[in-house]
């Protein structure tokens, strides 16, 4: 047993001294053991050459070893990144949609995807689950402007005791129709969410322009009698229709590539200066111009990274001007019982700085809560959210920290019932947590 501190604390430097010198090493032979025989006991071999194929380009992938790759695998569960499903999309010998991948995540059912595609289209369903495990309230995350959720899938992993389920929009399968409406799109998404949970309470996020969706669904699921416990804005205001009213399919397609970081603030300008005085000469650049330029003067790595074409651009853009023609005669109207509003660094066409973004822009959130409205800093910008180091900090305390906020937050979740605090194995990480000393390397 190791020895406490004067503030009842356990040195991590003994820990990792003591772990280092082998005294935990028989505890940690029998872990793996364990881990081992599980696997087995859930193993299913991967019985056809398409399974083998797919099996074979996740190991390189990941760097997996084949053997760790079962049929049942879960692409998500052996944790793959949006870069490494965009490489496994251009490792597949057909031209499969991403949906799929996402929609249809295990080795075998990719293999099945890939063997029937062309014979069987794919069907819609905007549910994606990217964490399937855990007994706490499910976690629902609506799409940003691009219709697209591989931005999620980072933030899934923070949440291993919470199943997490992306909603994805209409149209990046071939054929399949745009919504047509606002109204279409938020009744689509609130029926399917209650086909995976029939009832409340709900937790619901929107990103960026999801905001606005997400917002609209809470209220349908309160008007159907449903408990909505969470429904989060990250970084988005209420009052959408001055951000997209008077802009057109070019300046959707400006937007969208500076949401996937292809280009910056500067390209950006540069790019709307030179697509007016195009106009302005009688000679506006084509759909086709329009795209080959805006990747020209984009980062070559990141579109290489994403797999970027005209063609693909040129869907998501399409996809972005749809959501932006319903948002021209949107006016947030109603309310829901309790909202939770996320700031990051805004972008430059959308305020001077994060205090205008809260205090002009995000802050109009607070019309709409019945009870509570809170908002919670965190770091980086809106375009690029810090989904892998989401601590959030506060200053109002001396010597407030990370550790503190977390502690907080948890508590303030237990007492909202979104977190079971009787849970045994959360109990054991919410104590590992007050018993470390920030600063001790």
């Amino acid at each position: 047993m190791l020895e406490k501190s004067l503030l009842g604390k356990v040195s991590r430097t003994k820990v990792r001294t003591t772990f280092d010198s082998g005294v935990y090493a028989a505890i940690e032979e029998l872990f793996l053991a364990a881990v081992n025989e599980y696997r087995q006991s859930t193993w299913k071999q991967c019985s056809t050459e398409t399974e083998r194929q797919i099996q074979a380009v996740l190991s390189e992938i990941l760097q997996i070893p084949v053997e760790k790759i079962s049929a049942d695998s879960s692409v998500f569960e052996l944790g793959i990144s949006s870069f490494d499903l965009i490489s496994l999309k251009t490792r597949i010998a057909v031209d499969i949609p991403m949906s799929v991948l996402m929609t249809q995540p295990t080795v075998g059912e990719i293999a099945s995807a890939v063997d029937t595609l062309y014979a069987l289209p794919p069907v819609y369903n905007p549910i994606v689950p990217l964490q399937v495990h855990g007994t706490q309230i499910p976690l629902f995350l609506i799409h940003p402007g691009s219709g697209d959720i591989l931005v999620f899938i980072a933030l899934a992993a923070q949440f291993p005791n919470r199943p997490v389920y992306a909603i994805r929009t209409r149209g990046y399968n071939a054929n399949e129709p745009l919504f047509p409406t606002m109204q279409a799109t938020v009744e689509t998404y609130s029926s399917h969410i209650r086909k995976v949970q029939p009832h409340g309470p709900y937790a619901i996020a929107g990103y960026s322009l999801g905001s606005t969706l997400a917002f609209e669904v809470g209220k349908l699921l309160e008007s159907q009698g449903q408990e909505v416990r969470f429904l989060a804005s990250i970084d988005y205001p209420p009052h959408i229709r001055k951000y997209v009213s008077g802009q057109n399919w070019q300046d959707v397609v400006l937007h969208i590539s500076f949401f996937l970081e292809l280009i910056g603030d500067e390209p950006m300008d540069s790019a709307k200066a030179y697509f007016l005085s195009r106009e302005k000469e009688g000679k506006p650049l084509s759909r086709d111009e329009t795209l080959s330029y805006v990747l020209a003067i984009g980062n070559q790595d990141r579109a290489h990274a994403l797999a970027l074409s005209t063609e693909i651009l040129g869907q998501i853009s399409d996809i972005g001007e749809n959501f932006r023609v319903h948002g021209e005669n949107y006016e947030p109207t109603g309310s829901v019982d309790h909202l939770d509003v996320f700031i990051a660094d805004p972008p430059g066409y959308a305020a001077l700085d994060r205090r205008d973004w809260v205090e002009n822009k995000l802050g109009a959130w607070r019309e709409f809560g019945r009870t509570d409205v809170e908002f919670h800093e965190c770091p980086g910008i809106h375009a690029r959210y810090g989904w892998k180091h989401r601590s959030t900090t506060s200053t109002r305390v001396p010597g407030y920290n990370c550790q503190d906020y977390v502690l907080e937050l948890l508590d303030d979740l237990e007492t909202r019932r979104l977190i079971n605090g009787m849970d045994a194995k959360y109990k054991m990480q919410k104590a590992l947590v007050a018993g470390k000393q920030e600063g001790l390397q």
